[in-house]
């Protein structure tokens, strides 16, 4: 089972790439969710 191992690298890079990708995303929601809402207090005020 020698190909296990050469595999198991490559899932773990292929974890990392969904993770950062997941967590960029979410990143950009919540800065566009408070850019969203500094636009709407200007609005009220």
């Amino acid at each position: 089972m020698t190909t296990s191992r050469g595999s198991l690298p490559k899932m773990r890079i292929f974890h990392l790439k969904v993770a950062t990708r997941i967590g960029f995303v979410a990143k950009i929601e919540r800065f566009s969710l408070q850019s969203g809402d500094e636009i709407e207090s200007r609005r009220q005020n």
